[in-house]
């Protein structure tokens, strides 16, 4: 038999669980929009020869310099906190990617869609590590076909595949910038 006492517990209990689960999905957000995307350093060089390992790479990494198609440049840099040893990766906002206040893709003349070369530079501003043009050409229009259907993770996910650094001695990077391959 059910009493007063037992149904103001009911009723305290589902107000409790209705509270919970309401505060659960505050501040939620699909996860991606508001996190971070990785800039990966893969293992494989170029040519064997005096390459930095993926882990020292992300330690000494002093900026990401951008030459974007219309002739600019821009560097981006890293604090500590976006540096991941482990997983040989620097980190960055996916508001880089994405605005954050619109949810519209950043596609303007400073913007990492719109980049033609970028490398990796130590503090002596010697090359570490590049990023193939080939890459990131082709991911921009896979980006731009993922954004109009409304498929962020596929957006980010395309990214990161493309930004992902391939260590290069200086020597090495030179000679494939003279050659055109960069």
């Amino acid at each position: 038999m059910y009493t007063k006492q037992t149904t103001k517990r009911f009723i305290l209990l589902a107000a409790f669980a209705a509270l919970f689960i309401g505060l659960s999905g505050c501040g939620k957000d699909d996860g991606i929009r508001h996190g971070t995307v990785d800039i990966n350093v893969r293992a494989t060089a170029t040519k064997a020869g005096d390459v930095l390992s993926p882990k020292e790479i992300v330690k000494q990494c002093w900026s990401m310099e951008l030459l974007f198609e219309n002739g600019e440049w821009s560097r981006r840099g890293w604090a500590d906190r976006q540096r991941d040893t482990v997983n040989c990766k620097l980190l960055m906002y996916a508001s880089d990617i994405i605005d954050e206040d619109y949810g519209t893709l950043k596609d303007d003349a400073r913007d990492f869609l719109v980049v033609k070369y970028a490398w990796l530079i130590n503090e002596k501003e010697e090359v570490i590590a590049y990023i193939p043009s080939a890459n990131l050409e082709e991911a921009r229009r896979k980006i731009h076909a993922a954004y109009d259907k409304g498929d962020l993770g596929e957006v980010y996910r395309l990214f990161q595949d493309a930004y992902t650094a391939i260590p290069i001695s200086q020597e090495d990077y030179d000679i494939l910038k003279e050659e055109g391959r960069i």
